[in-house]
């Protein structure tokens, strides 16, 4: 079964699940672009804080309680990622919104599965 998982439009990320390999499409770090077999893949870590909304909730009830004082800092997501050993390479991923971390979810799922049915 073949499926994409954009995880961003701009610069575009884009997981092409193929039969034996995946192919990324990182415009935001070029030297990830390639073609990767599941079977060269070491493990797949997802490193994603559970409250990010919640964060971005509460840092704006702060920012409307003191008038509008800027906000210092980014939210919790700018530290999550995905990082994939293919052995001699790590891939590292930053998920910069919410939106990509909840869509990492399912690509982690489905290469845990791929990679789990190769090796069986």
């Amino acid at each position: 079964m073949n499926a994409n998982i954009i995880l961003k439009n701009s610069p575009k990320t884009e997981f092409q699940l193929l039969e034996n390999g995946f192919e990324l499409i990182d415009g935001e770090t070029e030297q990830n672009n390639g073609y990767y077999t599941y079977n060269d893949i070491q493990t797949i870590e997802l490193n994603k804080l559970w409250f990010p909304k919640l964060t971005y909730w509460l840092r704006y009830a702060t920012w409307l309680i003191t008038l509008g004082a800027p906000m210092v800092g980014e939210g919790p997501w700018k530290k999550a990622h995905i990082i994939i050993d293919i052995g001699k390479k790590k891939i590292k991923i930053w998920l910069t919104d919410s939106d990509m971390a909840d869509k990492s979810k399912k690509l982690v799922e489905l290469l845990n599965k791929k990679t789990k049915h190769n090796n069986d």
